[in-house]
């Protein structure tokens, strides 16, 4: 009958001590209606700044929050997930928009053949959601450096996990969304409130 039925991206996850080759094109979930989601495991996360040339580390660049189609990144680190200072991130779902012609398309098509890769105006576009934790007892440490920014949009849901400490000294807006930081230790009981840091400029 003509009909397309639009859809949400699909689920991309990565997982390892160390992960290489994470480039721009690598991963991709766009979707006609909603974002897919992305997953990403390794020993140490650092974005932006001086590469980390530490064992298990992997450096993704900033830019790589707006590519994709990604509504939803969980990242997790074992040891250390930082933001370097400076560093600026901006969440941004990117969706597939059909072009005319679409319906001369046979089934099964592929769907990049007739479509473009379009980032929606402020007031339609999803609010991309920010999952970041590090998990190993005793170290996992997220880190926020002076001057870096995490700005989402609208309505999204930032949020951090670790197992030893968060140390936000840079940005984090979410306007009318939430962002959570939480210290857990092993077994789910809540880490020391100590080794949660707030900086002047944090929210």
């Amino acid at each position: 009958d003509g009909k397309i039925v639009s859809g949400k991206g699909g689920e991309v996850g990565v997982s390892g001590f160390t992960v290489t080759g994470l480039a721009a094109d690598t991963a991709t979930a766009y979707g006609l209606e909603k974002g897919g989601q992305f997953t990403l495991s390794s020993g140490r996360i650092q974005i932006g700044g001086t590469p980390d040339t530490e064992l298990g580390a992997l450096n993704l660049d900033p830019g790589f929050f707006e590519r994709g189609g990604f509504a939803g990144f969980g990242l997790t680190a074992l040891t250390q997930l930082t933001f370097a200072e400076g560093v600026q991130i901006k969440p941004r779902v990117k969706n597939r928009e059909l072009q005319p012609g679409y319906m001369l398309h046979t089934t099964g098509s592929r769907i990049k053949d007739f479509s473009r890769v379009v980032t929606r105006d402020d007031q339609l576009r999803q609010a991309a959601n920010l999952a970041l934790a590090a998990r190993q007892e005793g170290a996992g440490e997220i880190l926020i450096g002076q001057g870096a920014r995490i700005d989402a949009d609208p309505k999204a849901k930032i949020t951090l996990e670790a197992r030893n400490l968060i140390d936000i000294q840079g940005r984090i807006t979410a306007p009318g969304g939430t962002i959570t930081a939480l210290l857990n230790s092993s077994g789910g009981e809540r880490g020391n409130p100590s080794n949660l840091w707030l900086g002047k400029e944090a929210v």
